[in-house]
């Protein structure tokens, strides 16, 4: 982390840019926070109604759902837009800017070094 923003600050980037940047992992880390979470409370939810009446309908029809809303890592026939897919964006965002940083770190170098 350290280096990274090391990079970006030999980027030239302002600290708006940086502080932006920091803000898009931050956020990516918390997606992953917030599933990993809800997939917990599924799990408490399908102990909750495990030996009930609800149980053969939540595991038929709201346990996939919510499954499959929060994660590609699915057994289940079909998909939407989820979890996943959002941190997955949020992740290639970051990357393009990373990639756009160290070139333009690159730059620098070479001018520094003319």
């Amino acid at each position: 982390m350290k280096k990274k923003i090391e990079d970006l600050i030999k980027s030239g980037k302002s600290d708006e840019d940086i502080k932006k940047i920091m803000a898009d992992e931050e956020g990516v880390e918390r997606m992953e926070e917030i599933r990993d979470e809800m997939m917990g409370l599924l799990e408490e939810a399908r102990e909750l109604v495990q030996g009930t009446e609800a149980e053969d309908q939540f595991e038929s029809y709201t346990a996939p759902h919510i499954i499959m809303a929060l994660t590609k890592d699915h057994e289940f026939v079909g998909s939407n837009y989820n979890f996943d897919d959002a941190i997955e964006d949020m992740q290639e965002v970051e990357q393009e800017e990373i990639d756009k940083d160290a070139e333009e770190v690159e730059e620098v170098e070479e001018e520094v070094e003319k």
